[in-house]
């Protein structure tokens, strides 16, 4: 396999961000994801533009009328592309310093939601695609990424049932989760929230998002605050007394 030289173009960065936004990061070609894994430019490029292109759930539930066809709609990302590239070229160069003298660090934009639309925001990189959609998988299992990506990388299981919870029943019993299917948040104090009747135990556990729980909180009330957490995907998990699971959701911590 040939390492890439140089570094993603505008049409290489906007089909990464496509079939990452689908969900499909082993789809993209081995050299580019080995560029990727190194690059922490062409990283938070693609995952920006992911972020840009990204619509909202609602949208996906009703078949869009194809205005375009598809050369005009990669032109479109594209351009969106080379915008995104200059206007941060022109933002990170001192006027009296070298191009070559840039800061390497990427920090990622999420646009924030307010909470009556954050349960439309979520991104579609997180949902695995249901039916017979065709996508390159490999036999072999593909090696984790690594560097800035990882941290957002979504978990196959965690996934399937945050989905699960956002198209199923959100009560059980005395219990009603009214905090959004994905939250996104930055350094701000946020609660989970439900309304919990009948006052009985419960216990929420935090994973990260390799499918490991770094956290566990045990209350009666109706709300848990947000543990303190660095850059990255988060999962939660809500339990009454006799183990059972409630709800499943997932937390979107800004990079700062």
């Amino acid at each position: 396999m040939m390492k890439m030289s140089t570094c993603l173009s505008e049409m290489q960065v906007a089909e990464c961000a496509e079939a990452i936004r689908d969900n499909g990061f082993d789809s993209i070609p081995e050299e580019i994801r080995e560029h990727l894994r190194s690059c922490d430019k062409c990283a938070s490029e693609v995952l920006a533009v992911a972020d840009l292109i990204n619509l909202p759930e609602e949208n996906k539930e009703r078949p869009a009328r194809t205005l375009f066809p598809p050369w005009v709609r990669w032109g479109a990302v594209a351009a969106v592309v080379t915008l995104f590239v200059v206007g941060k070229f022109v933002m990170q160069t001192p006027s009296d310093q070298p191009a070559t003298d840039r800061s390497k660090t990427s920090v990622i934009d999420i646009a924030r939601s307010d909470e009556a639309t954050v349960a439309q925001s979520l991104p579609e990189t997180s949902i695995p695609k249901a039916g017979n959609d065709s996508l390159n998988i490999n036999t072999q299992p593909s090696p984790a990424p690594k560097g800035l990506l990882a941290a957002y990388t979504p978990h196959r299981e965690l996934e399937k049932l945050t989905k699960r919870s956002l198209t199923g029943q959100r009560s059980e019993g005395s219990i009603r989760v009214r905090t959004p299917n994905v939250l996104e948040i930055q350094s701000d104090t946020v609660h989970l929230r439900w309304r919990n009747t009948d006052r009985i135990q419960l216990t929420v556990e935090w994973f990260n998002n390799q499918g490991v729980m770094i956290k566990h909180v045990t209350t009666n009330s109706n709300s848990a605050a947000v543990p303190k957490l660095p850059g990255g995907l988060y999962y939660w998990k809500l339990f009454n007394a006799d183990a059972d699971m409630l709800y499943c959701g997932k937390v979107i911590v800004k990079q700062i």
